[in-house]
């Protein structure tokens, strides 16, 4: 009784590690690819990450396609670890895909706490000036000494696209931050703060004073 406990305890732990290994390759890269911009060093832009949805549908056809074998005396052990790593592919997808989401805007909530000062310096240009510069670089280098990294390429609008595209606000500050071949996130902050709940074609999403728009 005492072996046959142990046996089955040691066959658990196979069974967990293969799990763990497996998620791990299969999911590790997905999860690196969307913390990588919590560095400020780039992966905003992480075109083609989508593909990663599969992985739990390739293992579930591999399951069905083991599952045969599961049935026969002589495959039936190695049939059943592979079921179980099918098993274990499918159940770890949602947490991976969740602790990529997560570290994504924690990249995103850094990025906007790096780019306050630039805020700060076109706010201050406004209130000088009555109007906000032709450009970021021009606040440099009365408002600012320079443009701060460690953020996504951010596009500047003002005038009358700013007005008719962001809500009548006179400056927006915004980068298109894709998660997919066919896809137009964005990151964007309004001086007023005012974000919709849906608009700029997805739906936002608070990151400090900034919003991320979900395409």
């Amino acid at each position: 009784m005492f072996d046959g406990h142990r046996e089955l305890t040691l066959g658990t732990k196979r069974h967990i590690a293969r799990i763990a290994l497996a998620s791990v390759l299969a999911y590790g890269p997905m999860v690196a690819i969307h913390a990588f911009c919590i560095s400020g060093g780039g992966g905003w832009v992480i075109a083609g990450v989508e593909w990663f949805v599969f992985v739990p549908f390739l293992a579930l056809l591999v399951g069905l396609i083991t599952l045969p074998f599961a049935l026969r005396s002589r495959t039936r052990q190695a049939a059943i670890a592979v079921l179980v790593v099918v098993g274990g592919l499918i159940l770890c997808f949602i947490p991976a895909r969740l602790a990529a989401y997560r570290l994504r805007m924690l990249g995103f909530s850094l990025a906007a706490s790096r780019a306050q000062p630039l805020v700060q310096a076109i706010k201050r240009h406004v209130a000088d000036h009555g109007r906000p510069p032709d450009g970021l670089l021009a606040l440099i280098p009365r408002y600012i000494d320079r443009i701060p990294s460690g953020l996504p390429e951010l596009e500047f609008v003002t005038g009358e696209r700013a007005r008719k595209g962001y809500g009548g606000n006179e400056w927006a500050l915004y980068a298109v931050v894709p998660t997919g071949v066919l896809n137009w996130d964005q990151f964007l902050y309004l001086p007023d703060q005012r974000y919709p709940e849906v608009g700029y074609g997805g739906w936002l999403e608070r990151v400090g004073d900034w919003a991320y728009v979900h395409e």
